[in-house]
């Protein structure tokens, strides 16, 4: 029997019904790249055992015969007297029908005691199975005197269990052939789902494969970005340190011209006082005509250092903005 459901849980344990000595072996399942299990399995069959015959011995002792089929595995036979205790019996006699089933006959000799009560037990122990009988032998018996009567009623017991017993088998083997063959055909459709199940694993495990190779191979771009990107940062906070570093020079430059010139302005100025009045409006204008000049050169020069400035304010922003942007990438790498 086979479990379709458990199927897409992992469960593809088997169960088999019905189950015959042919099924007997061991059962291996095996799922690849997990690993294997097995399992031995011993199939049994037992049976009521009956007492076939009672004769009685030229010496007075009563002979006993005890006889059990259908049994597997092959059973062991033994005899008790009334207390318990052990009888010495002979050698058991084993047939093996057909069906490979057993049957078992064992005789032992029995004189006279206390209860005149016996058993016959038979057991198989690999199965944990036991089955016994009880008889009861006439005190007559272990007389001179014939005991025939009891035998006779013993005798058409006897033959009406085997008549039973015959039928039972017959209808019984009759029910294992449709069995076998059902059970063939349920082998097969069971190979069968075990094969396309091996085979959905054997995909699974390719897919996840491939799937761990594209995550390396992610891991691996993403890396060397990283490095690029690292590289690309460190290029472009140099270049900006440098061109910082210019303007630094030309403001001090600037700022050394400017204290220049004031030093100029201030002497001229200083010459003029010492001027007649003509000559002095002259010389003002001269004065303020070149001061202007310079201040409109400074102002140019401030207008290209605040363009300059502009433009490396724009490079960092927007170095940041990639970066911020790199960071974001990857916290929603790992969140994934």
């Amino acid at each position: 029997m086979r479990f379709s459901d458990e199927l897409k849980r992992g469960n593809i344990s088997l169960k088999l019904s019905r189950v015959r000595i042919s099924d007997e072996g061991r059962y291996r399942c095996f799922i690849p790249d997990v690993g294997d299990s097995s399992v031995q399995l011993i199939p049994g069959a037992v049976s009521s055992p009956f007492i076939v015959r009672i004769e009685r011995s030229s010496s007075g002792h009563v002979v006993l015969q005890c006889e059990s089929t259908g049994w597997y595995p092959e059973p062991e036979v033994f005899w008790l007297d009334g207390e318990g205790n052990l009888l010495s019996a002979g050698p058991t006699e084993t047939v093996r029908g057909p069906d490979d089933l057993y049957t078992v006959s064992s005789r032992v000799t029995v004189e006279k005691r206390h209860s005149n009560s016996f058993t016959c037990r038979v057991q198989q122990n690999h199965i944990n199975q036991t089955r016994e009988t009880e008889i009861k032998v006439s005190a007559d018996c272990f007389e001179f005197t014939s005991c025939s009567a009891h035998v006779a009623v013993l005798v058409v017991f006897v033959l009406l269990f085997i008549v039973a017993a015959v039928c039972v088998v017959w209808k019984w083997r009759q029910i294992q052939t449709k069995e076998r063959k059902k059970q063939q055909e349920d082998q097969t459709e069971r190979e069968q789902l075990i094969s396309e199940r091996t085979e959905d694993l054997r995909k699974e495990m390719v897919k996840l494969k491939e799937e761990l190779k594209e995550k390396d191979e992610t891991l691996k771009k993403n890396k060397e970005e990283q490095k690029d990107f690292e590289q690309e940062v460190y290029s472009k906070l140099t270049e900006q340190s440098e061109e910082l570093q210019k303007q630094r020079e030309k403001l001090r430059q600037q700022q050394t011209d400017m204290e220049t010139n004031i030093t100029v302005i201030e002497k001229e100025m200083q010459s003029v006082e010492k001027m007649a009045e003509g000559e002095r409006f002259h010389r003002m204008k001269e004065i303020t005509l070149t001061a202007k000049t310079q201040l409109n050169k400074r102002k140019q020069e401030d207008e290209n250092l605040n363009l300059q400035t502009q433009t490396i304010l724009n490079k960092t922003t927007e170095l940041l903005k990639k970066i911020t942007d790199r960071k974001k990438e990857e916290a929603q790498g790992k969140s994934q």
